[in-house]
């Protein structure tokens, strides 16, 4: 790889060579016009053939300054100077042979003065004068020659200070030569050093440049980390700020503990209902705050929901108030960003005055199933009267007969034997019929009895079917086998059935379709049973289909528009659900379906 400061400092010599070179041209120019004109005024009659060579001289000299203006001679430096010196020797010394004396000592003195100017003036070394010297000692030595025919005057004082000057050309030519090179070497170090100092100081410069900019921007970066850590400070705060408030204003109990049963949090609900500050209790277990029976029931499940690393939501009294109040609480274990658990939380919720809200809507509920009941009863009033007249005209009947054979004498013991069975059968018969009606109209039951499906339908059955004859209806079972029984409340699932299949009579009656009939129908429909009550009836409107489970619509003119309502509200009670559907043909089913086993809780 070449170098740089070389190259620069080999540029700056051939500059300066082609630039004294140009200086010596200028001198020997100037010197040949001093000869040339000294010459012209002795007179035109002593010009010859020095003079020419003299103009010669002259007119090579320009044209040699005008070539080296031209930016090209750079390159050719070395040998034009040499060169040029060189012809000046042999032109200073072809004067001297043409002059009409052959005079050679204006030769000498002027290749002395030529001498020891290159040697002061050309930036050249020993080398380059010697060649120069060498040529013009050669031409000065053949001047001699021809002249006087031997070389005998160079043993001679003049030929021996020429010698002299010659040799001290070369002495300051090499000293100088040996001052320019430590002087070039020494300005190409400097430059050298310089160009390090710049390339250091750049190197320098950039490095500071980029760790000034990678500075700027690990402010910016920090700035804009301080301002997103202030931020999210500010929000963290905001969000704990806000998550207190929840809390504090919470009705729910809530608190957490530690794996020790130390409290970590409590909320103002907390300190209210157990009457102590947040600062009292917060690093505090409950058997250090509150008695043995409340600290028991507050630490109860703690250990099961930290074993099970699940939530667990249960109900349960705090004996804090007078009477006991209820609460549904949910205990949760606490992780951390390891997943690991570190602690419990709490929350409780007062629902006391939910479940009296309950036991009163269920009084209500029950209360208005009741009055449909009787309101069942009051439209299915006279085809019981009917039916129970009926049994007691028998029973009327045949007791008059007994009494009349008895009194008359003629009273045979088998026929009255015959009449007092029959009176029996009707009395049962009759008696059935009351017992049916009770059982509907009675408001008790057990909740959670075992009820066989099967039976409920054949009683409901039983029921209307005086109401069914009078209106030329036919109620028909059909029992689906084996069925598992169900728990519920018999009477209101029993009224579930007398509604649905009393709403299906009434249909068909208002109808003259000729198959007037509605099916009762029970199977197992996977882990339920289910009751279809279906009719031949005129069917569900579409304005009424999307509203008819709710209370108080009705299509009936003497309808409460509440049997349906109600009868849902039951069947969901139990566990179940009650839908309908349109027949192909004519008609609507209703369907209700109650779970095997427990059913909902009939509190």
């Amino acid at each position: 790889m070449s170098d740089p400061a070389a190259e620069n400092g080999g540029r700056t010599r051939r500059q300066q060579l082609i630039a004294r070179t140009r200086l010596v041209l200028v001198i020997c120019a100037s010197t040949a016009v001093g000869f040339a004109g000294r010459e012209l005024a002795q007179g035109w009659d002593d010009l010859g053939a020095r003079f020419v060579v003299r103009i010669i001289g002259i007119a090579l000299a320009v044209i040699a300054l005008w070539v080296m203006q031209r930016r090209w001679v750079y390159q050719y430096a070395w040998p034009l100077a040499l060169g040029i010196v060189i012809s000046a020797y042999l032109l200073t010394a072809l004067a001297g042979m043409v002059s009409p004396t052959h005079e050679y000592v204006t030769t000498a003195v002027l290749f002395v003065g030529a001498a020891l100017t290159t040697a002061t003036i050309m930036p050249w070394g020993l080398g380059a004068q010697g060649l120069t010297v060498l040529v013009g000692a050669t031409v000065l030595g053949l001047a001699v020659f021809l002249k006087d025919g031997d070389l005998g005057v160079v043993a001679t004082d003049p030929g021996a200070a020429v010698m002299m000057a010659f040799l001290l050309s070369l002495l300051t030519a090499r000293e100088l030569h040996r001052y320019r090179t430590a002087h070039w070497r020494g300005l190409h170090e400097r430059d050298r050093a310089e160009r390090a100092v710049r390339r250091l100081n750049a190197r320098l410069e950039d490095r500071v440049a980029e760790r000034t900019a990678d500075l700027a921007g690990a402010n910016r970066r920090l700035q804009a980390e301080i301002i997103e850590r202030r931020r999210a400070t500010e929000a963290l705060l905001m969000s704990q700020a806000q998550l207190a408030d929840t809390l504090d204003n919470s009705t729910a109990i809530i608190s957490l503990k530690d794996l020790d049963g130390r409290y970590l949090l409590v909320n103002r609900e907390f300190e209210r209902l157990f009457g102590g500050a947040r600062r009292i209790i917060i690093g505090r277990s409950d058997e250090d705050l509150f008695s043995a029976a409340l600290a028991e029931r507050l630490g109860a499940r703690d250990t099961d929901v930290l074993s099970a690393g699940v939530p667990a939501s249960f109900e349960q009294e705090l004996p804090v108030t007078d009477p006991p109040r209820s609460y549904v609480c949910v205990k949760f274990p606490l992780r951390g960003a390891d997943g690991a658990p570190y602690g419990l939380g709490m929350m409780a919720t007062d629902i006391t005055e939910l479940k009296r809200l309950q036991e009163e809507l269920r009084r209500h509920q029950e209360e208005l199933a009741h009055v449909l009941r009787l309101h069942t009863i009051g439209e299915m009033a006279a085809a019981l009267a009917h039916e129970i007249n009926q049994p007691l005209c028998a029973i009327t009947n045949y007791a008059q007969g007994a009494v009349h054979r008895m009194r008359s004498g003629f009273a045979d013991q088998d026929a009255l034997l015959q009449a007092f069975e029959q009176i029996a059968v009707e009395g049962l018969r009759a008696g059935e019929i009351l017992r049916g009606i009770r059982g509907l109209v009675r408001q008790d039951g057990e909740p959670g009895a075992p009820v066989d499906v099967n039976t409920l339908a054949g009683e409901a059955v039983r029921v209307l079917e005086p109401q069914a004859r009078q209106h030329g209806v036919t109620v028909r079972l059909e029992s689906g086998g084996g069925l598992p029984p169900v728990h519920g409340n018999p009477t209101q699932i029993e009224q579930v059935m007398v509604n649905l299949m009393l709403n299906g009579v009434q249909a068909v009656a208002d109808t003259r379709h000729p198959r007037r009939e509605v099916v009762v129908a029970t199977a197992r429909s996977g882990d339920s049973i289910e009751v279809a009550v279906s009719d031949t009836g005129a069917g569900i409107e579409p304005g009424v289909a999307t509203k008819l489970f709710s209370p108080f619509v009705t299509t009936k003119p003497t309808g409460l528009g509440l049997g349906l309502a109600i009868s849902r509200s039951i069947v969901e009670n139990h566990g179940g659900r009650l839908w309908a559907t349109r027949n192909a043909v004519v008609g609507t089913t209703f369907h209700f379906s109650l779970p095997i086993g427990e059913a909902g809780a009939l509190s």
